[in-house]
């Protein structure tokens, strides 16, 4: 029941697409017309670990593509493992989720959940609909395209910037993953010697990015993409749905350049860029000639929203993130959690056809020193 209050609440989660006279269209469902979207799987063994039952869960609802012209974006898997533990799998497709929005379900969920064990409603306070943002930028498209597209052209087309990783097409699921945990005092360390350097945290991990690219690849110039959250308003901050953009964002170093001097040129590039970072990415891609993302990044970089600490998931339940091999479309996918407990989870994943076991675990490891070795000059 409380992931049925969770899909009442966010009308994209029961929103199915279709064609009409050969356009898109959409079609949000009735909460009570909503199929249920959660799938029990009995325990068959009482010494299943955790892991492994989520990473089997994980799997199965990836074998099993959205029908999104029938069916919601969004369903889930609960696995028993004994009579007190369970994993609980949540899949939503992109088109109506992004990273703060499995924040907000999995926040959402609890609360549903604490007031179905009391046999109560749960009493939200109201939220828009994404309906309402969606509106809300179609508003602001003309002027936010005549600020942004030429700041890209006069960046980014002037000239392909050199591939170094190969793109021969391969499936998803041949791809690699290497999981870091960068403990809290080396994120305060490196936080802090950025902030001496007026560095934004993305910055720091992009320059880490670019190092380890230096190193293996030899690649001075590149071209890195990034997210910008979309998320400008007070609003829509608690709103499910997809709100994030991509950019690219060149850079062009010397193999002279000192870990400092990096950090100075990527954050110069990097705040210009999310200054610029509301026209949707398919629009300045239309705009600059170019057929895919592809054509301009091969290696996407994320710094996700700090997560929030579900340990006490509603009273008397307690609860953890399980990590799971989640396959990448790009060649190589970087990614940054802050925790609660001011930790980062770092997650280097990449495609085999690119990159292979080796030259992956070694970029992880390349992006560990540096942040490891960033430090306030005493």
């Amino acid at each position: 029941m409380a992931l049925a209050d969770v899909t009442a609440r966010h009308d994209i989660l029961r929103t199915v697409y279709g064609w009409e006279e050969g356009s898109p269209i959409q079609h949000v469902l009735n909460p009570e017309d909503c199929p249920d979207q959660l799938t029990v799987v009995p325990a068959t063994n009482p010494s299943t670990d955790v892991n492994r039952a989520a990473e089997r869960q994980a799997a199965q609802l990836r074998r099993e593509p959205f029908d999104l012209s029938a069916q919601p974006p969004f369903r889930a898997r609960l696995q028993e493992l004994d009579s007190n533990n369970h994993v609980l799998v949540l899949s939503v497709h992109h088109i109506a989720c992004d990273g703060r929005s499995v924040q907000i379900l999995t926040r959402e969920l609890g609360t549903a959940y604490a007031s179905r064990a009391r046999g109560l409603v749960p009493q939200w306070q109201p939220v828009p609909s994404y309906r309402d943002y969606v509106r809300w930028e179609l508003e602001h498209l003309n002027k936010w395209a005549a600020k942004d597209l030429p700041f890209w052209r006069n960046l980014l087309a002037a000239g392909p910037i050199p591939s170094f990783l190969p793109t021969n097409p391969a499936p998803a699921e041949a791809s690699g993953m290497q999981l870091v945990l960068l403990p809290a005092a080396v994120v305060d360390r490196f936080t802090k010697a950025g902030r001496a350097l007026r560095a934004l945290p993305l910055s720091l991990l992009m320059s880490g990015v670019t190092a380890a690219l230096r190193s293996q690849f030899g690649a001075a110039p590149a071209c890195l993409g990034t997210i910008f959250s979309g998320r400008t308003r007070r609003e829509f901050s608690s709103v499910v749905g997809c709100f994030v953009n991509p950019i690219a964002i060149p850079v062009y170093c010397s193999p002279q350049l000192s870990n400092e001097d990096l950090i100075k040129v990527v954050n110069r590039t990097v705040s210009s860029c999310l200054s610029h970072g509301r026209t949707p990415y398919d629009q300045v891609i239309h705009a600059l000639g170019r057929a895919t993302h592809r054509d301009l990044f091969q290696v996407l970089t994320v710094l996700h929203h700090p997560a929030r600490d579900i340990s006490k998931f509603t009273p008397g339940i307690s609860a953890r993130r399980v990590p799971v091999f989640s396959p990448t479309s790009s060649e190589l996918l970087v990614e940054a959690g802050p925790q609660p407990d001011g930790a980062w989870g770092l997650t280097v994943s990449w495609r085999a056809q690119a990159i292979n076991v080796s030259t992956g675990c070694q970029l992880a490891e390349e992006l560990t020193r540096f942040l490891y070795e960033l430090r306030t000059t005493e």
